[in-house]
């Protein structure tokens, strides 16, 4: 791949995932979707969106990114370049769980290309030595979890834990959640979960963490971001609603808040799905773009201070107007303390089309680059808000 081809297949997806590994960011899967006429594309992936009225059926044609391809995007000196693996690589997928943990990049879950023709929900365990970018596929004793996808996922203290996700309903005997019924699309056997899980690489095994307080409701298309010991989980989708909720869940005690964001949320954003929500510094969050209620791209971006018990927070809306974005992935560079943004579409996923997905990352920088930085890159364009820019 070269020139402009080679840099939108880095760009032009989502579903993806995108994660900080030492000076870099890494990107792995997702794919690109547009709706069109089912039979002008038998072959594809497809799912369904019936007019009954017009008596024709659009369908969504995915064509998924190469599982065996990890891109890596240099903060130091703003350069992509792809990485080939090897081992048991992954199938192609979309809405997994990630999560670094020491040299390894862990992917649970998503959606898969099945039988050539359609996709399904499934609950595998990959894991990536990111020196040696060798695959292979985990099966840890205990119960495995679920089939879900666009879940959230995060490391801690050796081990690395998933929260929250949508797909099939699952056995009784397994359910140890809240399983919310999608009983507009699928007659109830789909849904939204609250699970709580947990993999031990010590151990190999899944374990259920014994957590205090109340579990935040089933979503999905939330977005979570550690810091400290704590696990924050902002915002995503259940049922019809999409939430602007806030919680974090204590790591040291396993200890969930309450919602922090009650008493604020008419100052802050609308609830969303499809964001992102990082923290920028260990008292400041960031939340960017996504999907609001009525299915409306979002156009803003928002900063979040926290006190120092985190019980407290203020919202503040940046001024400066961004393009829509959904379903991008955002991931925090502690070397260079920008905000790296990938993917995503400029309208609605359920209303996309090839067209509408976003070819440029953008970069927000939250401190001047370092000196290594600066000198040994050229300058690059730069959007109306002066910490802002696009690559």
């Amino acid at each position: 791949m070269e020139g402009k081809s080679a840099i939108e297949s880095i760009h032009k997806r989502i579903g993806h995932i995108s994660v900080p590994y030492k000076f870099f960011v890494i990107v792995w899967s997702g794919f690109v979707g547009a709706y069109g006429l089912t039979r002008q594309n038998p072959n594809a992936p497809i799912k369904h969106r019936c007019n009954k009225n017009e008596k024709t059926c659009r369908a969504v044609r995915s064509t998924y990114c190469p599982s065996d391809i990890v891109w890596f995007y240099n903060c130091l000196n703003g350069l992509w370049f792809p990485r080939q693996t090897t081992g048991q690589i992954p199938q192609k997928t979309s809405g997994s769980s990630a999560a670094v943990l020491d040299d390894h990049l862990y992917i649970f879950g998503g959606m898969i290309e099945f039988a050539g023709n359609s996709q399904r929900h499934q609950n595998d365990l990959y894991r990536l030595h990111l020196p040696s970018l060798v695959w292979e596929k985990l099966s840890p004793s205990g119960i495995k979890p679920p089939r879900c996808d666009k879940g959230v996922a995060w490391a801690y203290e050796g081990k690395v834990y998933f929260f929250g996700g949508y797909g099939p309903r699952p056995d009784l005997a397994s359910m140890n959640f809240v399983f919310q019924a999608d009983i507009t699309n699928s007659n109830g056997r789909m849904g939204w979960n609250n699970n709580f899980f947990a993999y031990d690489p010590f151990s190999n095994s899944w374990f259920k963490p014994n957590t205090r307080g109340v579990t935040p409701d089933p979503r999905a298309a939330h977005s979570a971001c550690i810091v400290d010991s704590r696990a924050f989980i902002f915002g995503g989708r259940m049922g019809e609603a999409r939430t602007n909720d806030l919680y974090f869940i204590d790591m040291s005690t396993l200890t969930w808040s309450r919602n922090i964001n009650a008493a604020t949320d008419r100052d802050g954003p609308e609830g969303r799905s499809w964001l992102s929500f990082n923290f920028v510094s260990r008292r400041k969050a960031v939340v960017y773009g996504g999907l609001r209620q009525y299915g409306i791209p979002a156009m803003d971006y928002w900063e979040c201070e926290f006190s120092e018990n985190y019980e407290r927070l203020v919202w503040t809306k940046c001024v400066t107007p961004i393009e829509p974005r959904v379903w991008h992935q955002a991931s925090f560079c502690e070397n260079t303390h920008e905000l790296v943004i990938v993917g995503g579409v400029s309208k609605s996923p359920y209303d996309m089309e090839e067209e509408d997905h976003i070819d440029q990352m953008k970069i927000i920088a939250y401190e001047p680059s370092t000196l290594y930085r600066s000198n040994s890159i050229p300058s690059k364009p730069r959007s109306r808000c002066p910490t802002c820019r696009k690559v």
